[in-house]
């Protein structure tokens, strides 16, 4: 293993074809890791087409699986800044003494929702409310002085003061308090590490990825047709003890078919098979320090024949 003194910018891409749909188009960069999650690992290897589709079908959710926010979540002060970008549109719990509200962070801060009580009686969050009070106090006809008389009141009230607002309407100061995340969210989708375990197999053969057998063809249709229930994969879901601040994959060889570990976070694990296809290739890994933004990896031969387009691990099958 070797670590580099800065992370890798970009893994050159030898052909001109899209890896997902093999048509030649102008090619994007792709994370392999996905950039929601601060993965540094890059190649420009999709179209855009196909990197567009799979940022919105596959990518864009793993933020918010329970294990990887959780794990993430775990290293707040280790990571404040990664974490701060993963929390930023996370849903959160919010109590009261009435009910227990939804919450979502915005701009760093957390924002609660309206919620509407049996008795037809309104909760919401106090700059809201506020303006709520107001549009409904000029409503009925009160002046400005009386409205900006009754708003004072009501922001100097204590928690469970009723406040007379109007004569026709009430306010209720209550105390709320962060209950915590949110973590009612479905889990990642599994076609997430297939996704990473392929793109990273086109890292280790380079232009054989392009070849068209019936196993590599069914390996891109599950991909570009969101095909969960396809025999050519299996993803076991595993964890660690503790969340550390990495990502890592792993090609661990063929047994007899080609598998990888992927971690995130440290902590969630999964082992995907490729049950159709065999790599040809040494098992090597790579890891992305997150603290540091080193990369730790045996990927300098990959880089090398890479850069100057020798073709890797013919047969894939």
């Amino acid at each position: 293993m070797s670590v580099t003194p800065n992370p890798i910018e970009e893994i050159p891409w030898p052909g001109n074809l899209c890896i997902a749909c093999l048509e030649p188009r102008d090619l994007t960069l792709e994370h392999i890791f996905p950039d929601a999650l601060h993965g540094a690992l890059t190649c420009r290897s999709l179209c855009q087409p196909c990197n567009s589709f799979f940022g919105h079908a596959i990518d864009h959710a793993a933020k918010s699986d329970p294990a990887i926010r959780s794990a993430a979540r775990a290293l707040s002060d280790t990571l404040p800044d990664v974490v701060a970008k993963i929390e930023e549109g996370q849903r959160f719990l919010i109590h009261t003494e009435a009910a227990v509200l939804h919450g979502k962070k915005r701009d760093g801060e957390i924002q609660g929702t309206w919620h509407k009580m049996p008795d037809g009686s309104v909760i919401a969050p106090e700059d809201q409310a506020i303006e709520s009070l107001r549009g409904r106090m000029r409503a009925e006809g009160l002046s400005e002085a009386d409205i900006e008389t009754s708003i004072t009141r009501y922001v100097a009230a204590e928690p469970g003061e009723i406040v007379d607002m109007s004569p026709t309407r009430a306010a209720k100061k209550l105390a709320a308090y962060l209950a915590g995340p949110d973590l009612r969210a479905p889990e990642v989708d599994p076609l997430l590490f297939v996704k990473i375990a392929y793109e990273f197999t086109a890292l280790l053969v380079g232009q054989a990825i392009y070849a068209r057998s019936p196993q590599l063809e069914e390996l891109r249709a599950v991909l570009k047709e969101i095909r969960r229930d396809s025999d050519a994969f299996t993803v076991e879901k595993l964890t660690a003890k503790a969340a550390a601040p990495f990502h890592g994959i792993a090609f661990e060889g063929n047994g007899p078919h080609a598998i990888f570990q992927i971690r995130l976070f440290g902590k969630p694990a999964y082992r995907v098979h490729l049950r159709r296809i065999a790599v040809q290739h040494k098992p090597i890994a790579y890891t992305h320090d997150l603290e540091t933004g080193e990369q730790w990896h045996n990927l300098d031969d990959v880089v090398r024949d890479l850069s100057s387009l020798r073709r890797r691990g013919e047969s894939l099958v």
